[in-house]
């Protein structure tokens, strides 16, 4: 009474064709109907050789090399080695202007940047709706900011109202921008930026796309 059957608790694991006893699994019996198998090889879990661990070790190192690389404040760094400013943007002429906005490297540097801040914003601030928080935004029509914004004469034939609305959306997206890269370079986080002028970063992006469209 109350003796296991002979294939219940601690019962011998099952053998092979060739009468070995199989290393995979204890086997307990709990019930008629209910069989439970726990793993006992260690080698069921698939041990690592020195070769996949030093393809694992070289994966680790190179995405941390790229991650150093790639730190918000050396994307912020790059934008304003590039001078990727209004500063630098008033102080040159129009035609430079253009040429300056579609250099490969301008386009690039403002794109990382941008991106970055952009999913930042989001995760700190989630008053925007969702769906634009892996919206893809347009880094040339981003730049086209500076050229409104810096040299409106140029842009605009006239000055109605919907282009003065445009112009002041470019003013104040720029203004936020350029103190939220200037605030990273200071603190070289995220975190320690002033919440307002993150908070009212991304509306201020999106009033600006919605009225350049």
């Amino acid at each position: 009474k109350g003796s296991l059957p002979a294939s219940g608790l601690g019962a011998k694991r099952p053998c092979d064709s060739k009468g070995k006893r199989k290393a995979s699994a204890e086997i307990f019996s709990v019930s008629k109907n209910i069989r439970i198998e726990i793993p006992t090889n260690k080698n069921c879990e698939g041990p690592k050789t020195r070769e996949q661990k030093t393809v694992a070790a070289k994966r680790v190192q190179m995405f941390w090399r790229r991650c150093c690389t790639n730190t918000l404040h050396a994307l912020v760094n790059r934008i304003l080695d590039r001078k990727i400013t209004t500063t630098h943007v008033k102080s040159i002429s129009f035609e430079h202007l253009v040429a300056f906005l579609r250099e490969k490297l301008v386009i690039k540097h403002c794109k990382d940047c941008l991106e970055r801040i952009h999913r930042l914003c989001f995760l700190l601030h989630k008053d925007v709706p969702p769906s634009h928080a892996t919206d893809t935004v347009n880094v040339r029509v981003f730049l086209a900011a500076y050229m409104i914004a810096c040299r409106p004469s140029h842009v605009f034939e006239s000055m109605g109202a919907l282009e003065k609305d445009l112009l002041d959306s470019a003013v104040r997206l720029l203004e936020l921008f350029e103190q939220l890269l200037s605030g990273i370079q200071q603190h070289r986080t995220f975190c320690l930026l002033p919440a307002d002028a993150v908070a009212r970063f991304q509306p201020a992006l999106f009033d600006y796309l919605r009225r350049f469209k």
